[in-house]
């Protein structure tokens, strides 16, 4: 998830059609189901017992990527997201959409135009596009990732497409800020190798101020990572000299470390410098970018807090830089 994640406080400037609730866990159920009528949710389960399986929103996919996880990856960005992090550089996958929403979405492209969303498919049909590319994805312990947006969102695709990649001798992987509904943490890890955790910050304030989202959506994640003895990534985004988004006060680190240390099922932290590679979205769709007068980390500055990471953490655990 390094575009979704930093590829993914001021509130946002949102156009009212866009802006959307921003739920504690304790009401995220209920703000997922809300964006769903009965008659969506009837024809959701009926697509679970379709012949191509479970459907689900795709914002788009890239067929090889060498990020997001081990050896080359089918990268698969999925559609929603109930955050609105500050450095998020895919405000096009926020919008949480049913299977079935005849709506139109736009999507910005990578040179700033508008296109269509990738729209609705089915794990079935996913699983046969992903093996053309098994011969490939198998070296090194390639796979299958899947992002987003919040790909937890969409649970019961993820779950069922995971199931069908594993089959296929593939890894999976889950890049997540853990923000969906713990009920169904369970059926994803269940099938999942390995997750790519982003944590905004283990300060709460911090925390809301990044993500305009409570920590607690967090707590609940990590207490099923733990139960799973999930193997996971810390990822980690760096910003630097801002009195309300600032990641690298001596606290922060520090909580950092104790967290990554009393998880031997941590491999590690992956350190995202702050960068404005989503800015020219936030100009497309009209939307107010929220750190315009935030500064991008020097390279002494980077090595600078690579130093005061490894001090904190166990010669055990690995520091990766993005």
């Amino acid at each position: 998830m390094l575009r979704s994640c930093v590829t993914t406080a001021t509130r946002l400037a949102l156009p009212a059609a866009t802006r959307l609730a921003l739920p504690s866990v304790r009401h995220l159920a209920k703000a997922c189901s809300a964006t769903c009528t009965g008659k969506c949710h009837r024809r959701r389960q009926h697509t679970q017992n379709d012949s191509r399986g479970v459907a689900g929103v795709v914002h788009s996919i890239e067929s090889m990527s060498a990020i997001d996880g081990p050896g080359l990856r089918y990268l698969i960005f999925l559609q929603g997201c109930h955050r609105r992090c500050v450095f998020c550089s895919n405000p096009d996958t926020w919008k949480v959409m049913a299977p079935h929403d005849d709506e139109d979405h736009a999507r910005v492209g990578s040179d700033g135009t508008f296109s269509k969303i990738g729209g609705v498919m089915y794990t079935g049909d996913l699983e046969n596009k992903i093996k053309h590319y098994v011969p490939y994805l198998r070296r090194n312990s390639g796979g299958v990732s899947c992002s987003g947006g919040e790909p937890l969102l969409q649970h019961d695709f993820v779950a069922d497409l995971f199931r069908r990649v594993k089959a296929l001798g593939l890894t999976t992987v889950l890049d997540t800020a853990g923000a969906g509904d713990p009920r169904h943490f369970d059926q994803v890890l269940d099938q999942t190798d390995l997750v790519l955790l982003c944590a905004k910050s283990f300060d709460p304030q911090t925390h809301f101020n990044l993500s305009k989202l409570h920590i607690d959506h967090l707590h609940h994640f990590v207490k099923a990572i733990d139960r799973h003895r999930q193997p996971f990534i810390l990822r980690y985004v760096y910003i630097p000299d801002h009195p309300d988004f600032r990641t690298d006060r001596d606290a922060d680190l520090d909580a950092l470390g104790r967290f990554v240390n009393e998880r031997p099922h941590c491999k590690g932290v992956e350190l995202l410098p702050y960068h404005t590679l989503g800015k020219h979205k936030y100009d497309a769709m009209g939307i107010d970018y929220p750190m315009s007068e935030v500064r991008l980390p020097t390279k002494p500055q980077v090595d600078t807090i690579r130093h005061r990471l490894q001090v904190r953490l166990d010669p055990s655990k690995d520091i990766l830089l993005a």
